[in-house]
C-alpha cells in the first residue's frame, strides 16, 4: 500500500494465543502494518504449557508482548477475559484502531464495544469462524492456517515482503471497503446539508454532549453517534471518518483544546431578522434548534410525547419557545404553527381541532 493511503496512527494488536497458528503471525502483522503504524503488540495465554511455548521465540523476533494467562482451571477462557480488558483499557488511550487475531466468537461483544467507542476494529482468523464476529467487525479477513509450499532449486525463494503481497487485502483497507462492496461516490455539501435524518442525528448527539462552554467532546459525540444511530454511518455518504462528513457538511467547527478535539455547529451568520425565513435558513439558526432540542427533552415535555405517541400539541410548543424569549414574528411568520412547518427538524400534524408536532427521526 502507498503511505499515502495509511489512515490510522496508533493501532492495537491484540493476539489470542489459544486461537492463531504462530507460523501464520509474521504474514498477518505486515498485513496490518498496512493499515498505519502499528503501536501495541500484544499476545494473551499461558506460555507455560503445550503448544504456546513454540511463541517465545516468534515473540522474541517480532517484539511481541506476550501477557502470560495461566491455565488454572483447563476449560476456562481466562485469555479472553484478559485479552477483552486489556483492549477495554486501551479504547481510553490514544488508539484509534484495533486488530483482533483469533477465531473465537467470544470477541464480537468486544468488537461492538470498541466501535461504539469510535474505533475502528478489524478481526484476522480463519473462514470457519462464527459469523457473528465477522459482523461485529469494521471488517474480517481470513488467514486460514495455509503454509505456502518450499520453492524449488530453480526458484528464487519469495522476500517475505513478495509472500504478504495481496492486492485485494491492500485495495480493500486503502478504500476501508470490502471488495465485494463497490467504493461509494461523495455525496457533495449541498446535499448533505438536505438530509434531515444525518443533520438531526449529528445535532442530537453534540447537543447530548454539550459543555457549558458550548463545545462538545468530538470522541463522546461519535461514540453516541455510533451506538444510538447505527444506521447512520459515513460510509454511507462516501466518507471514511465522521471528521470528514462533519467538514463537508460545514454546518459544524472543531477546535482543539486540553489537546481534546471538540465540536460545535457553527454560530449563525445571519443577522436579519424580521424577514421571510425559509427552512434552509431556520435550521442553521444554531440557538434556536439546542432550544428545540432541550424543550423535547424535559421530562414533563417527555410524558406528554408519550402520552401522545411522540406528538406535542402545538400550543404547548409555542408556550415552551415564549418562556425561551422567542416569537415568530422575529423570524417573519405570524405564528408558532407556521415557524414549526418552516424548520427541518420538526414535522407537522393538522387534526381538524388540533395541531401536533414531533422532531422527525
Amino acid at each position: 500500500m502507498n503511505s499515502t493511503n495509511l489512515s490510522f496512527n496508533n493501532i492495537a494488536v491484540l493476539i489470542d494465543g489459544d486461537n492463531i497458528n504462530a507460523k501464520n503471525i509474521e504474514s498477518i502483522l505486515a498485513k496490518v502494518s498496512t493499515l498505519g503504524t502499528i503501536a501495541c503488540k500484544r499476545i494473551y495465554g499461558d506460555f507455560k504449557q503445550g503448544k504456546l511455548t513454540t511463541w517465545d521465540d516468534i515473540s522474541l523476533k517480532l517484539l511481541l508482548e506476550q501477557v502470560h494467562i495461566p491455565a488454572y482451571v483447563k476449560g476456562k477462557n481466562a485469555t479472553d477475559i484478559a485479552l477483552a480488558i486489556d483492549a477495554v483499557d486501551l479504547s481510553y488511550l490514544d488508539y484509534d484502531c484495533f486488530c483482533i487475531i483469533s477465531s473465537d466468537s467470544d470477541f464480537s461483544i468486544l468488537a461492538k464495544n470498541l466501535r461504539t467507542k469510535g474505533k475502528k476494529v478489524f478481526g484476522f482468523g480463519k473462514s470457519t469462524t462464527v459469523e457473528s464476529f465477522k459482523v461485529a467487525c469494521d471488517d474480517y479477513f481470513v488467514m486460514d492456517d495455509t503454509i505456502p509450499p518450499e520453492p524449488s532449486n530453480s526458484a528464487t525463494k519469495p522476500t517475505p515482503s513478495q509472500q504478504l503481497t495481496d492486492t485485494s487485502f491492500t485495495q480493500k483497507l486503502a478504500m476501508n471497503e470490502s471488495p465485494s462492496e463497490p467504493p461509494i461516490a461523495r455525496v457533495m455539501p449541498q446535499q448533505l446539508k438536505q438530509d434531515t435524518a444525518l443533520l438531526n442525528a449529528c445535532r442530537q448527539s453534540i447537543q447530548h454532549h454539550r459543555q457549558n462552554n458550548g463545545w462538545s467532546n468530538f470522541s463522546n459525540v461519535v461514540s453516541y453517534l455510533n451506538s444510538d444511530y447505527p444506521k447512520i454511518s459515513p460510509k454511507n455518504y462516501g466518507y471514511s471518518k465522521w471528521r470528514s462528513l462533519f467538514n463537508q457538511i460545514d454546518l459544524f467547527e472543531t477546535q482543539m483544546q486540553n489537546n481534546l478535539l471538540m465540536i460545535r455547529q457553527k454560530p449563525s451568520q445571519n443577522k436579519t431578522k424580521n424577514l421571510p425565513t425559509d427552512a434552509t435558513t431556520l435550521i442553521q439558526e444554531q440557538k434556536l434548534l439546542d432550544d428545540i432540542y432541550e424543550i423535547f427533552a424535559k421530562p414533563i415535555i417527555k410524558k406528554l410525547l408519550t402520552k401522545n405517541q411522540g406528538w406535542l400539541h402545538i400550543g404547548q410548543f409555542g408556550s415552551e419557545l415564549k418562556n425561551k424569549g422567542y416569537n415568530p414574528t422575529q423570524f417573519g411568520v405570524k405564528n408558532f404553527t407556521k415557524l414549526a412547518e418552516n424548520i427541518g427538524i420538526l414535522k407537522v400534524k393538522r387534526q381538524p381541532s388540533v395541531i401536533m408536532i414531533a422532531l422527525r427521526t
